[in-house]
């Protein structure tokens, strides 16, 4: 039986990977309004994944030297984390980006959070993580609200369609890689500025091979692509690992879902975008989703202390 202090620390440690999450979420969903204006002034898909890792490395390194947080990896831990950056991070962006240009947004955002979809049946399957009924609820909730986005505008695409899917599994990598390696065992912000650094060199020379990389920009594409790598690359990220971390990746991937729906909100609040019925239906599935799996990983945590 465990004592008060350690149910405390538990319960306290859900709270906290929950509000991760959750933030995470917010942020992600707020991104694309600061990317649009980043394209403005002459940026593009692959451009901003790239600035918006380069410019979290030295945000990242000094506040690892201000908080007094080790940057050290062991052998172990450096090639790990180079296979998730690039597998993971790197891959599912771009792939993403890519799809856009084959098939509808909608499809491509739908495809790509079939990523929660993986995470658990590879966690079910091969580490032997006991499918919860009130996780499978959520999940499938989550996901009937994101196919409410789903449209057929741009079609459907054989090579857009598994591009998509490629995102989808890249973006698992991501939170089964953190989980079940011996990157849970790094500080969140030590994870984080490792990332940023692998990707942003990979992309930088991948996209001056392929030309890719369009670095002629307009002064306030740049100050857009700064802010957004703040928002993303390292407050996003660094809440994202450090959720993974503390409540593991099945769950921090269903909350992650309300990415979306932060996106539909500032929509429609501050672009005045319309949205049908139905889409507001699925942004409830997506929220009561979010909600039945933080609600339970809570009162999991607490009876695990028992």
């Amino acid at each position: 039986m465990k004592t008060i202090k350690s149910k405390d620390i538990s319960r306290r440690n859900s709270f906290i990977g929950i509000g991760s999450a959750v933030l995470a979420a917010l942020i992600f969903g707020a991104s694309p309004i600061v990317a649009k204006l980043a394209y403005t002034g002459g940026s593009d898909g692959y451009t901003i994944t790239f600035t918006r890792f380069l410019f979290s490395v030295p945000v990242l390194f000094l506040i690892a030297k201000a908080a007094r947080i080790s940057l050290r990896l062991s052998k172990r831990q450096l090639f790990t984390l180079l296979f998730v950056s690039i597998a993971g991070n790197f891959a599912s962006t771009v792939t993403l980006y890519w799809s856009f240009q084959y098939i509808g947004v909608g499809l491509a955002i739908v495809l790509h959070y079939l990523s929660p979809v993986i995470v658990m049946v590879i966690n079910i399957l091969l580490f032997k993580e006991k499918a919860k009924s009130w996780k499978i609820l959520s999940l499938i909730l989550a996901f009937t609200g994101m196919l409410t986005f789903f449209t057929k505008s741009g079609g459907t695409n054989l090579l857009g369609t598994v591009l998509a899917l490629i995102s989808a599994f890249s973006y698992a990598v991501i939170f089964l890689g953190i989980e079940h390696t011996a990157l849970n065992e790094l500080h969140h912000v030590t994870l984080t500025f490792y990332t940023s650094l692998f990707v942003s060199i990979v992309s930088f020379i991948i996209g001056q091979i392929s030309g890719l990389l369009n670095l002629h920009m307009t002064p306030s594409a740049w100050g857009y692509s700064f802010l957004l790598a703040l928002m993303v690359g390292v407050a996003g990220f660094a809440l994202l690992n450090h959720a993974i971390v503390l409540v593991g990746a099945s769950t921090t991937s269903i909350i992650v879902m309300l990415e979306p729906l932060t996106g539909v909100a500032i929509g429609y609040l501050v672009l005045k975008e319309s949205y049908s019925l139905t889409n507001w239906i699925g942004c409830a599935l997506i929220l009561l989703g979010a909600t039945i799996i933080s609600v339970f990983s809570l009162k999991d945590s607490a009876a695990d202390q028992i």
